[in-house]
């Protein structure tokens, strides 16, 4: 069976001109292909955030641009939880635990003349708590955070904010739309659980799976307490001033409605959060609050920009797992990736046998799933039955039980699969 997958340019509402409130950088400019790391297990680390001149070995190594034709580790092992570890000048990546399957999420800290400035921050919880009080006290060389940015909504990523926020004094920076949808859920209502309940009962999830789900919000609630009452707004197309480094900032939707990146390009470094991720594949998922949205059509569309916005030789700091390079070669095995799940739904849901979304999830996570994984293996089932459906490869019955279940369209045209080189056979599990 033939997908296809389509490369198209942001919806252009994403896209905003820079602001000068952000600091003096210039306008965007081409990348000079450079890369900001030295070799495998070349950061250094010490019991917290430690520096070092690079080698003029390193130096040239930072300014050569190759073709990549594998996924590059530069990093061999994470840092402990807690503990920063620079992996380019004024950047430093830390680990925090997550009380969760994925036992934990990517922090970066920046630091410049002003302060640091720290991108994402993990749940609220007595842990995070520990590790933070910790290295605010001891690891910042007696500088001040000026600035908490928090790539998206999601609760290992904006959690501590307002913790943050409140015990510094920094402002917190953050796309609009990721803002409002984490107020969202933090103001949820009762009413708001039984329309999700209806939600997952249409697409065919039993009693027993609704009630493992059903304390998700709150759970949310649990580790994102509460958020600061006043933020900065970031946007596509703006350019803020960071440790020395202009950073452009890009707004994708897929993983998150609206996730910012930060992108380098003189530096040759991208914070990526969690739209790319090297070694796990972002999860893509479709929510209640809209139901027939496209994310997962959204997700694969913002692969072109990329492209052409950020070249292959870039470091990606991901919100989990490690740093890598190959950053081209990653967008075509996770395009692949979801042809080949688009693959297999279509197998399943042959002509005269609909299944529901639920009656998914085990063909494409043919595994044993916790009630958070439930929930992110049903929504990204989904995802990938509302991608086929708008075009025209998947139609839906509604049964008189009142699930929705769906079957592959003959009639339909068969989709060509682009052309992705080198793209691997990976099997990914969202997360």
């Amino acid at each position: 069976m033939h997908i296809a997958i389509l490369v198209a340019v942001l919806d252009a509402r994403h896209v905003q001109r820079p602001r000068s409130s952000h600091g003096g950088c210039a306008r965007f400019g081409s990348s000079n292909g450079r890369y900001a790391y030295t070799h495998a297990g070349g950061g250094r680390s010490g019991a917290f955030h430690s520096r070092a001149k690079r080698s003029k070995a390193a130096v040239i190594a930072m300014r050569t641009f190759r073709q990549v034709t594998e996924i590059l580790f530069p990093f061999a092992a994470p840092p402990a939880f807690g503990k920063p570890f620079e992996i380019a000048p004024g950047i430093s990546w830390m680990r925090l635990p997550l009380p969760f399957r994925l036992n934990h999420v990517n922090i970066y800290l920046l630091e410049d003349e002003a302060g640091w400035s720290i991108v994402d921050t993990g749940v609220d919880d007595a842990p995070t708590r520990a590790f933070w009080m910790e290295v605010l006290d001891q690891a910042l060389h007696g500088k001040p955070v000026t600035r908490v940015i928090v790539t998206h909504y999601h609760p290992d990523h904006v959690g501590a904010a307002a913790f943050l926020c409140e015990r510094t004094g920094a402002r917190l920076e953050m796309g609009e739309t990721e803002y409002l949808t984490a107020r969202v859920h933090l103001s949820a209502s009762a009413a708001d659980v039984a329309a999700e309940q209806g939600f997952y009962r249409r697409h065919g999830l039993s009693p027993a799976q609704l009630a493992s789900m059903a304390r998700r919000l709150e759970r949310y609630r649990c580790i994102v307490p509460a958020l600061p009452t006043r933020y900065v707004p970031l946007r596509a197309g703006e350019r803020l001033k960071i440790a020395g480094r202009c950073f452009d900032v890009h707004c994708f939707a897929g993983h998150s409605p609206a996730q910012i990146l930060l992108h380098a390009s003189d530096d040759g470094i991208l914070i990526a959060a969690d739209h790319i991720l090297s070694q796990i594949s972002p999860n893509v998922s479709v929510a209640e609050g809209n139901p027939e949205d496209d994310p997962l059509g959204l997700y694969l569309e913002s692969f072109g920009h990329i492209r052409r916005a950020i070249p292959d030789s870039i470091l990606v700091l991901p919100g989990h797992r490690l740093p890598f390079r190959g950053l081209h070669l990653r967008l075509d095995q996770l395009a692949t990736h979801h042809a080949e799940r688009c693959a297999v739904i279509l197998e399943a849901c042959r002509p005269g046998l609909p299944l529901s979304a639920a009656d998914m999830v085990p063909v494409l996570f043919p595994m044993e799933l916790d009630p958070l994984q439930l929930w992110f293996g049903f929504s990204e089932a989904l995802a990938h039955v509302n991608y086929l459906a708008r075009r025209g490869q998947l139609v839906g019955i509604a049964g008189r039980d009142g699930v929705l279940r769906w079957e592959s369209d003959r009639a339909s045209p068969a989709l060509r699969v682009s052309s992705w080189a080198g793209a691997g056979r990976k099997r990914h599990h969202g997360i």
